[in-house]
C-alpha cells in the first residue's frame, strides 16, 4: 500500500513539471566588429530586444520565450539575420563571418531549414540577388508551404524590393498554409 502511494506520488510530480520558458542559445561566432549582437523582435506580437555577448567567441546566452518566435541578430555594421528561438530548446550558432556572411544554426526546425537554404545559395550574389537566387527561394516556397521560413523568404525576395510583383507576391502566398 505505501508503494501504491509512492508511485502515484511520483507519478503526480511528473505530471506537474512544465516546461522551461528558456531558450538556450550557444556556439561560436567568430568576425565580429565588436563582442555585442542585439536581439529584437521581429514582429508586431513580440517586444523582445536583448543583448547578448560573445566573449572570446563563444556564445553562452539564455532568453525567455514562450512560443516559437522570430527574431533578428544584429552583427556588424547592422546586418541583419534572421534567427527562430522557442521555449525548452537549444539552439546552436557557428560561423566566422571574415569567411562567410551565412551563419549554421541548428536546433529549432525553421533554423535547420534556413541554414539549408542559405547553404544552396553561398555560390550566389544575394546583394543584389542573382536570378538563381529568386529561382531557388520560389521553388522552397513552393515546397515548403508550412515552413516559418517561407514567410521569410517571400519578404526578403519579393516584397522588399523597389518595385514588388504583386502578381507574383500574391501566386507564392496561395501556396502557403
Amino acid at each position: 500500500k505505501k508503494l501504491y502511494y509512492i508511485i502515484l506520488s511520483a507519478i503526480c510530480f511528473a505530471a506537474c513539471k512544465g516546461t522551461s520558458n528558456q531558450v538556450e542559445i550557444k556556439g561560436e561566432l567568430k568576425g565580429l566588429s565588436n563582442d555585442t549582437v542585439y536581439i529584437y523582435g521581429n514582429d508586431e506580437l513580440s517586444d523582445l530586444v536583448d543583448t547578448m555577448y560573445i566573449i572570446n567567441g563563444k556564445i553562452a546566452h539564455t532568453i525567455s520565450v514562450d512560443t516559437l518566435l522570430h527574431v533578428m541578430l544584429i552583427l556588424n555594421n547592422n546586418q541583419e539575420y534572421p534567427l527562430y528561438l522557442d521555449k525548452d530548446q537549444t539552439v546552436t550558432i557557428k560561423g566566422d563571418l571574415t569567411e562567410s556572411e551565412y551563419l549554421d544554426i541548428k536546433g529549432i526546425t525553421p533554423n535547420e531549414e534556413l541554414t539549408a537554404f542559405n547553404n544552396s545559395i553561398r555560390e550566389f550574389s544575394v546583394n543584389p540577388p542573382d536570378t538563381a537566387v529568386i529561382n531557388r527561394a520560389e521553388t522552397f516556397i513552393r515546397t515548403n508551404q508550412t515552413s516559418l521560413v517561407s514567410i521569410y523568404l517571400l519578404d526578403k525576395f519579393f516584397v522588399q524590393k523597389a518595385e514588388p510583383d504583386f502578381a507574383k507576391i500574391k501566386e507564392l502566398i496561395s501556396y502557403m498554409d
